[in-house]
């Protein structure tokens, strides 16, 4: 079939149009900044699909919600001090109000004499303000056994307890020892929660297994975070896997890590899932797309049946917010794809039941 130049202009001038008109939209999109995005209506819209912002919710399962690594000095503390104290928490705050119990990693201690971290160093410190700013934004319970709470001696380790506690804030774990673990009453159930650090060459994996051994019982969800693992690794190493399997045959029914600084792939074992890394939550970590994106996930208990939605976030500037549309798929997709082969599809379903 042959076409006349009338035909030919009559098709391809109006499909140029709307090609032109197209690429005029998505340019009109990519200029405008990630924060000014309708940032707080539209994810919130997302999330509220999901779960409802009411905490009055009496027929409901019980939610925990966990986050990766929060750390709330060095250039967050500059940048806090540049906005207001609320700078870090800004697009997130009713996701973190939402559950009945907020759970983070607290990457560092809050210090007797606080002076902030230069950039560049690793030695973290946080102000005594700083409990506070927690709790205000629904923190309900964080984990201290990781490799920065240590930071500044066993003294500011206690008293961060401490501070933690003094504004209700429940805190487990230890740098260096395997702590006894602490139960919560999260709605009508009773959860156990252990928090371990095995990023010195010194931890004593082992006495981590035999705490867990000796605690875990049945009626009581058994839930273990771990600091672990490589940095900037997207997959975790041998003894990581070693370790969580273990973990899981003495009694853990959930492993929540975190350390690396980037989304970790998702492991079933033993009908338990294993969150190798949920990354960054908050930090001062700018080099890379893979720590600026992270994992919030979602846990829901309904008669010691676990269902688990997984919450993708990406980081601007120290603000997380949920990922949207294209974002949020293609997350899930390469999550998916270094996953465990049976939590493929759920996982690019953003639930694991």
């Amino acid at each position: 079939m042959r076409f006349s130049t009338e035909q030919v202009l009559w098709i391809t001038v109006p499909g140029l149009l709307l090609i032109s008109m197209y690429i005029v939209g998505i340019v009109t999109l990519a200029a405008i900044p990630a924060k000014n995005y309708d940032i707080i209506s539209e994810p919130l819209r997302v999330f509220e699909r999901v779960f409802p912002l009411s905490q009055d919710r009496p027929d409901e399962p019980e939610t925990i919600l966990f986050t990766g690594d929060v750390m709330l000095g060095r250039y967050v503390e500059t940048l806090m001090a540049a906005h207001d104290t609320n700078y870090p928490f800004l697009y997130v705050d009713d996701i973190l109000k939402s559950a009945d119990l907020t759970f983070v990693n607290l990457e560092g201690p809050v210090a007797i004499d606080h002076t902030q971290t230069p950039n560049g160093s690793t030695s973290f410190s946080f102000d005594k303000s700083i409990s506070n700013i927690l709790r205000s934004h629904g923190i309900d319970a964080v984990a201290l056994g990781n490799n920065h709470t240590s930071d500044r001696g066993q003294d500011d380790y206690e008293h961060t307890v401490s501070e933690l506690s003094s504004v209700d804030i429940a805190s487990v774990g230890h740098s260096v020892e395997a702590a006894e673990p602490i139960e919560l009453k999260v709605g009508n159930e009773t959860v156990r929660f252990f928090s371990f650090n095995d990023t010195f060459p010194f931890n004593d994996s082992d006495s981590y297994v035999k705490m867990v051994n000796d605690h875990a019982t049945d009626g009581i969800i058994d839930i273990v975070n771990m600091h672990w693992g490589a940095e900037y690794q997207l997959s975790p190493n041998a003894d990581q896997q070693e370790l969580a399997h273990a973990l899981i045959d003495a009694g853990a029914d959930l492993i929540v890590g975190h350390h690396p600084h980037v989304v970790q792939e998702i492991e079933q074992y033993n009908d338990k899932l294993i969150f190798y890394s949920l990354g960054n939550f908050i930090f001062d970590q700018y080099f890379s797309k893979d720590v600026q994106q992270g994992l919030a996930i979602q846990l829901e208990i309904d008669s010691n049946d676990l269902s688990i939605y997984l919450l993708p976030l990406e980081s601007v500037m120290s603000q997380p917010q949920l990922m949207i549309d294209l974002d949020r798929a293609f997350f899930l997709e390469a999550l998916a794809q270094r996953s465990d082969p049976e939590l493929q599809s759920k996982i690019r379903s953003a639930l694991i039941k």
